[in-house]
C-alpha cells in the first residue's frame, strides 16, 4: 500500500478543505507514491517518535500538529524544526498532518473531547465553513447513463450523509441538428437526430463541482454535452470548531472538575469562575479562548479549553461562565489513539495488514511539581 492510499483514507474523515486558512495540513514530508511499511500516529512529531519509527520499520508518521507552519529558509543543524525535518528525511520517514480539519471533522478532536467528559446532545459551537451546493443535471444517451452516473458519483456527486452516488434519472427524447463541421457521436451533419436519452441529476458541493463536471464530460459520449448547473439555497453544509452539549443531569462544580481531571488524566486542573451547578458545557481543544464569548452567548455554564491567559480568564469569569484549562496536551492527546484505530479499521476493511501504532513514547512537554 502506498502513502497516497493512507492519505485518501484520512481525507475521507477530515477533508483538507475544512482546515483554517492559516493552517498547514496534508503530506508535509515524503513521497505519496512510497510503499508504506508502518504508520505511527501522534499529537506531535518529536525526536523520540521519529527514532521509535526508525527502530520499528515505520516510514509514515501521521500527526495532529503540523511540523511545518512557516516556510523554512534553511535546513541547518541547531534549529529545532529543521533538526526534526532533517531527521525525517535522513531516515526516509514521511510526515502527514491533520490539524484544524481534524478539530472540525465529525468524530474528530472536539467530538472525542466531548465523549471523554460525558456530554450528550452535542452540537457545533462556532460555524467556520458554510459550503454551498449545486444541482447538476446532464442529458446523455440511455446507453451511457450508467457510465456518466458512475463517473459523477466517483468524484463526489450525490454525497448525502452516509450515502454516496445518490442520483435521480428521467427518460425522454433528445433532438439536435449537427451543423457542417460537426463530428456527432450519433447522426449525420444536416439531419435532425432523435435519441432516447436520460436526464441524470445529483447534488454536488462547491468543492467537488469542477471535478464532477470534468469527470462527467470525460464519460459523456457527445461532442457537445448538454448539462445544467443550478445553485441551491439549501442544503448548505456547515462545519464547526468547538462543541457544546450537556451532562445528562446537572452536577456540582466540584463533581464536574473531578470528572474532567479524571477523564483527561490531568495532575493539576486550573479553573476560573464559580457556579453552584454545571449542566451545559462548551469546549474547544487546544488554545481556543477566542471562542469563550461564543460559549457565553450559547448559554454554557462552563467552557473547557487550554492555554488560558490570566486576563482571558478574568473576562470570562466576569461574564458568569466557569473556564477550565484542560492543558493543550491533555485535551488533544487521545486523538493519536483514535487515528490509529480509524486507520486500522479502514485497512482491515480492505484486507490490508499493516503495523499501525499510536505514539508509545508520547509525553507532555510540561511537568508538574508540588502537592
Amino acid at each position: 500500500m502506498r502513502i497516497r492510499k493512507i492519505m485518501q483514507a484520512l481525507e475521507e474523515w477530515a477533508p483538507p478543505k475544512l482546515a483554517e486558512d492559516w493552517d498547514n495540513v496534508g503530506l508535509l514530508v515524503g513521497d505519496p507514491e512510497t510503499e508504506v511499511t508502518g504508520v505511527l500516529t501522534a499529537l506531535d512529531v518529536t525526536k523520540e517518535n521519529i527514532c521509535y519509527a526508525k527502530e520499528h520499520g515505520i516510514n509514515l508518521i501521521v500527526a495532529h500538529h503540523p511540523i511545518l507552519f512557516k516556510p523554512l529558509k534553511q535546513l541547518v543543524a541547531g534549529d529545532p524544526v529543521a533538526d526534526l525535518v532533517r531527521l525525517l528525511v535522513q531516515n526516509d520517514i514521511a510526515c502527514y498532518a491533520a490539524h484544524t480539519n481534524l478539530d472540525i471533522a465529525t468524530a474528530g478532536v472536539n467530538d472525542l473531547l466531548a465523549e471523554q467528559i460525558g456530554l450528550v446532545d452535542v452540537k457545533g459551537l462556532v460555524p467556520v465553513h458554510s459550503e454551498p451546493f449545486y444541482k447538476v443535471a446532464v442529458f446523455t444517451p440511455q446507453t451511457h447513463a450508467d457510465a456518466v452516473r458512475a463517473a459523477m458519483g466517483d468524484h463526489g456527486a450525490g454525497a448525502l450523509g452516509d450515502y454516496s452516488h445518490c442520483t435521480f434519472s428521467a427518460q425522454g427524447q433528445g433532438r439536435f441538428l449537427p451543423l457542417a463541421g460537426a463530428q456527432p457521436f450519433l447522426g449525420n451533419p444536416g439531419q435532425v437526430e432523435t435519441v432516447e436519452e436520460e436526464r441524470v441529476e445529483a447534488i454536488v458541493s462547491a468543492h467537488d463541482l469542477n471535478a464532477v463536471l470534468r469527470a462527467m464530460l470525460d464519460a459523456h459520449p457527445y461532442e457537445e454535452a448538454a448539462y445544467d448547473v443550478y445553485p441551491l439555497e439549501r442544503p448548505r453544509e456547515t462545519s464547526y470548531l468547538g462543541r457544546i452539549g450537556r451532562f445528562p443531569k446537572a452536577l456540582s462544580l466540584g463533581d464536574v472538575l473531578k470528572k474532567i481531571q479524571t477523564a483527561l488524566e490531568i495532575p493539576v486542573l486550573r479553573y476560573a469562575g464559580q457556579r453552584a451547578t454545571i449542566e451545559r458545557v462548551a469546549l474547544c481543544s487546544g488554545a481556543s479562548m477566542e471562542f469563550a464569548d461564543a460559549a457565553v452567548q450559547k448559554g454554557a455554564d462552563l467552557y473547557l479549553t487550554a492555554d488560558v491567559k490570566y486576563h482571558e480568564a478574568q473576562r470570562a469569569a466576569a461574564q458568569g461562565i466557569v473556564v477550565v484549562d484542560g492543558h493543550h496536551y491533555h485535551t488533544e492527546i487521545k486523538i493519536a489513539d483514535r487515528l490509529a484505530d480509524y486507520l486500522a479499521q479502514m485497512l482491515a476493511t480492505d484486507g490490508v495488514r499493516l503495523n499501525i501504532v499510536a505514539d508509545p513514547v508520547r509525553a507532555d512537554i510540561f511537568s508538574f511539581w508540588g502537592n
